[in-house]
């Protein structure tokens, strides 16, 4: 398992398929949700499920760019935790401070980054184990364009849209969409635009609106800190054992204080497991070794934990969807 994600992302495909003639409920029934959990705000679902159910979504519609162009059938408020972030804000600054503080809500094992440098603006998204299939990063980039264009009345000024997996069978479809240079299989996922554009004012501000959903959403993140905290001791419970050695769940859990069935249960309901944890931490280790050029590829496969150099490789294109060689030049190449 690979975290989890709201139900919003689910009402928001069966709104989309909806309004676009086809039938949303036939999602629902394909992947066995009931439809009264859309009305549940607050429920989540497995990544892997909600993943299967965007793919799901393009195949019902018959469009390979479903997950694109569904964002202009979402209406405003669809997806409340996003939508009223962006809604609720004076400047697109402000917007995308607080999606970015509020994404957790969302995914909760994806981070959503915003960073700025000699007028260059960049919103990235990553997740902490496996990446996203692309059709899911589309439709959040997707999402996000529409609610700026909404709330500002102005198009996004794009530079590049960078996508972590490789391009499909036709890419145009992606460069007349997004209007701007599109760069399949990179280094991240990330919209590239003019910084000056993040002091854009939105065309209406809810004062009301805008102190109710600070509320709401603390509240909510709050939650989700409670069963991040967990997260946090296993990961550096599973990071203690020696370089290479197996960190094990009997250890793991003895080293914070509960017994492994407990353990175990308490992860299933934060939508994890124990072997996904230990792969994030494989993971995050073997990204960091990368950095270092005096450090051998070999030797960093045996230092995560794998002592057979081509299962090492098979982990790092299921996490990244690269080779480490491949990475560790694009790091270079950044530096």
């Amino acid at each position: 398992m690979n975290g989890s994600l709201s139900i919003l992302v689910i009402r928001a495909l069966h709104t989309a398929l909806s309004r676009d003639g086809e039938s949303g409920d036939e999602l629902l029934r394909a992947l066995d949700i009931p439809r009264e959990l859309l009305e549940r705000g607050d429920a989540r679902l497995p990544a892997a499920v909600v993943f299967r159910a965007i793919e799901r979504a393009g195949a019902l519609s018959g469009d390979p760019c479903f997950s694109l162009r569904a964002a202009s059938a979402i209406p405003l408020g669809t997806i409340d935790v996003l939508d009223f972030a962006m809604r609720s804000s004076a400047t697109m600054r402000e917007a995308l401070e607080r999606a970015v503080r509020y994404f957790a809500l969302i995914d909760d094992c994806s981070e959503l980054r915003l960073d700025e440098s000699d007028g260059v603006a960049r919103l990235s998204v990553s997740r902490r184990i496996t990446t996203s299939p692309r059709v899911a990063t589309e439709l959040l980039f997707a999402v996000l364009l529409s609610r700026g264009r909404l709330l500002t009345g102005a198009p996004w000024p794009l530079r590049e849209v960078h996508f972590l997996a490789g391009p499909p069978d036709d890419a145009a479809p992606h460069r007349r969409f997004f209007d701007a240079p599109v760069v399949f299989a990179s280094v991240r996922n990330e919209l590239v635009f003019d910084a000056a554009w993040l002091d854009t004012r939105c065309a209406e501000v809810d004062a009301e609106l805008s102190a109710f959903f600070e509320r709401h959403a603390e509240a909510l993140l709050a939650q989700v800190h409670q069963r991040t905290e967990l997260l946090d001791r296993v990961r550096a419970a599973i990071a203690e054992p020696a370089a290479g050695a197996d960190p094990s769940l009997e250890i793991t859990a003895r080293r914070i204080s509960l017994s492994p069935r407990t353990l175990q249960r308490r992860l299933e309901a934060g939508g994890t497991s124990y072997k996904a944890l230990v792969e994030e931490v494989r993971r995050a280790r073997a990204l960091a070794l990368l950095a270092d050029p005096r450090v051998g590829i070999a030797e960093i496969g045996a230092t995560v934990g794998y002592g057979d150099a081509r299962a090492f490789y098979r982990a790092f294109r299921r996490w990244t969807g690269s080779t480490p060689a491949k990475v560790r030049c694009e790091m270079v190449q950044r530096a």
